[in-house]
């Protein structure tokens, strides 16, 4: 974590995007740990989040009001990506996905924005992909050991937090 405390203000300076940057990296690490050792994302962690991001937006809007426009794109990416996982948690039962995934989805959809969120779903799914196929290509998993997807979209973000715009723009370079 100390890694990412240095990579992250060597690589933005240290201002208060980058002192959000630190918060919500510590608690993306704190929820990749938790979800990947209990399978479970804590709604508290998903609800500091959403304040301090929120307060700390609040407070920009309240501070220069006609300098930003309100992040409306940011609330669409964050509800796609909420019902994006929501769907496969309702029509499963739980049994393909948590829906701890589908909130912590919802609010980093919600804190990104698009096209961000997308790649971060990306890398999520790569992530989680090579680490399934390490554990049943050494015979560690079966085809239905349960993969605590949080963690992926947890690292995921931190990943984006650092060097977003670096990924943002390699992706659209591709698509365009």
């Amino acid at each position: 974590m100390g890694l990412f405390f240095v990579v992250l203000i060597q690589a933005r300076g240290l201002d208060g995007g980058t002192i959000l940057g630190l918060f919500l990296g510590s608690t993306l690490f704190l929820i990749a740990l938790i979800d990947y050792r209990y399978q479970i994302i804590p709604d508290r962690l998903l609800l500091l989040v959403l304040v301090v991001w929120g307060g700390f937006l609040g407070l920009i809007y309240w501070r220069f009001p006609l300098q930003i426009d309100l992040p409306w794109a940011n609330f669409a990416t964050g509800l796609g990506l909420f019902i994006f996982f929501g769907l496969p948690w309702w029509i499963s039962k739980g049994r393909w996905i948590g829906f701890g995934d589908a909130k912590l989805g919802g609010l980093l959809g919600l804190v990104f924005g698009f096209p961000q969120a997308i790649w971060l779903v990306y890398l999520a799914i790569i992530g989680a992909l090579g680490f399934s196929a390490g554990l049943l290509l050494r015979g560690r998993a079966t085809r239905k050991t349960a993969i605590p997807f949080g963690s992926f979209l947890a690292g995921s973000g931190l990943i984006l937090i650092i060097w977003g715009p670096v990924i943002n723009s390699f992706f659209m370079r591709l698509l365009l």
